[in-house]
């Protein structure tokens, strides 16, 4: 299970399933750790991760974005 809105960089990381190294490292969106080879297996253990994978990881992560919320009238129960 993958926790949300809580900072645990290990409850959100996903190892592998047969040796138990860590996997992909997550820190929120940041991206800490990245141990799967171009055909997404393990590197230590050559174990394949079920998913689809890149060949890297991408550059996302953490980025702030203004956002506009306009206005509106709150009606209240008569």
């Amino acid at each position: 299970m993958q926790k949300v809105n809580i900072h645990d960089p290990v409850g959100q990381s996903t190892y592998c399933h047969q040796y138990e190294p860590l996997l992909i490292g997550r820190d929120w969106y940041d991206l800490i750790a990245w141990n799967l080879d171009a055909d997404g297996c393990c590197n230590h253990c050559g174990a394949a991760c079920p998913g689809v994978f890149q060949g890297m990881p991408g550059t996302w992560g953490r980025r702030r974005q203004m956002v506009m919320v306009a206005p509106t009238a709150v009606r209240m129960p008569a």
